[in-house]
């Protein structure tokens, strides 16, 4: 039995930073939804039940973990803050060195109730570990937006990645007190900050932060995906036309044009999309764009390719591509190969319910009816969309956060 016990906390101690590895990365991609979010939070679940159980014995599975590994800060923190074991979850906070690891720690503190989580947050938001702050801030952001002003105007003083996350809290919070910190901002040193205070500024409805989101949708920049993402719920109906036919016309990569189209949301584009899926390089794009703007999936309306061997033989490792393209996403080789005919058949039955002029998120009007629907039932990314689009037509009301399932 000890034997079993042992090859049983080997396989933990991987399966488990793991589970949380994956439903990060499920969180941002196209093809989940938020049921989907739910079977993977079970089952990252079951593998912490197991940690909590052995911490009542003589070999903690915890103890095992390999702290560089991705996942493991999250498992570490979550059940030592489920077992109010504080010394370990100062190991956690030791084990901070990448941004990354410091979402980890927000989203343990995420995962227990304000109360269990607040001592932590106190000591960590005047922790002298940047990466701690990060952590504290985003999941006090979480539970509520009456955060001490002196404390946030003090974050907002803080090194560069702080001002960043204290500004996404301020945004996503509606927290309009700060429009004159916001405004300040928009002038910083560094561009990440500046993006980050254009952005929230958006958010805001600050009028004079729109001209600096700009500056970040028509060159590039690190922030030119994101920078898209919110132009097109801000801009005047006026101008999406010309905002769209910009991006078109220029010299950026074909991801970024066919993301472009996608933000829109304007089925006239619907075309050239279908022109692209006759491309190996971006067919698998184009058929994400496609279900953007229509809601038809590509793999349940069996719209995908029949020739498998066709788009097996033009797929390059991740790594390959990213070097002739920086723009390519990590999920782009799950993304199903749409079938050109199959599509094309497909949108001249249905092309009679879209309008040219109208925007569309999977496949319906931006009503709030409609973006609830979406917010519930769409894709991850289309879910983001939908929340975005939601919180700028309410002003006073926070943003949802999609890729937490317990938002909803």
């Amino acid at each position: 039995m000890s034997k079993l016990a042992g090859i049983v906390q080997r396989q933990l101690k991987h399966d488990a930073p793991y589970a949380w590895f994956l439903r990060d990365q499920a969180s941002t991609s196209p093809i989940f939804r938020s049921q989907h979010l739910a079977e993977l939070d079970n089952r990252l679940e079951a593998y912490l039940n197991c940690f909590e159980l052995s911490q009542n014995g003589d070999q903690p599975i915890i103890a095992k973990l390999n702290l560089k590994d991705w996942g493991s800060v999250y498992v570490i923190a979550l059940v030592s803050l489920r077992t109010n074991d504080s010394i370990t979850f100062d190991k956690a906070i030791d084990a901070l060195k990448e941004q990354q690891q410091a979402k980890e720690l927000s989203d343990a503190l995420c995962r227990v109730d304000f109360n269990t989580a607040k001592p932590y947050l106190c000591k960590l938001i005047k922790h002298e570990n940047p990466l701690a702050r990060i952590a504290a801030i985003t999941a006090s952001g979480f539970f509520t937006k009456d955060i001490d002003k002196a404390v946030l105007q003090g974050l907002l003083k803080d090194s560069p990645e702080v001002i960043v996350a204290t500004l996404d809290v301020i945004g996503k919070n509606k927290l309009i007190n700060f429009k004159p910190d916001v405004t300040e901002l928009l002038t910083h040193d560094e561009e990440n900050v500046r993006f980050q205070a254009a952005y929230t500024g958006n958010l805001l409805g600050l009028t004079s932060a729109f001209s600096p989101l700009q500056k970040f949708c028509f060159n590039e920049t690190p922030h030119l995906r994101k920078a898209l993402s919110l132009l097109y719920q801000v801009v005047n109906e006026s101008e999406i036309k010309p905002a769209l036919n910009k991006i078109q016309k220029s010299a950026f990569s074909p991801r970024i044009k066919a993301y472009n189209i996608a933000m829109s949301g304007l089925p006239e584009m619907i075309p050239i999309l279908l022109e692209w899926m006759n491309d190996p390089e971006y067919a698998p794009l184009a058929g994400e764009a496609f279900s953007f703007i229509t809601g038809a999936d590509i793999e349940e309306d069996d719209l995908s390719i029949l020739d498998v061997s066709l788009c097996e033989s033009q797929e390059a490792p991740l790594a390959e591509k990213r070097k002739k393209d920086p723009w390519t996403e990590g999920y782009e080789d799950d993304l199903p190969w749409p079938e050109p005919e199959l599509v094309k058949q497909w949108w001249r039955a249905h092309q009679h319910q879209f309008q040219n002029g109208t925007r569309y998120l999977a496949g319906k009007t931006l009503t709030e009816a409609h973006l609830n629907d979406v917010l519930i039932h769409g894709t991850q990314p289309q879910r983001h969309i939908a929340s975005l689009i939601l919180t700028i037509k309410n002003p006073l009301d926070t943003m949802i956060d999609v890729t937490r399932f317990n938002q909803l």
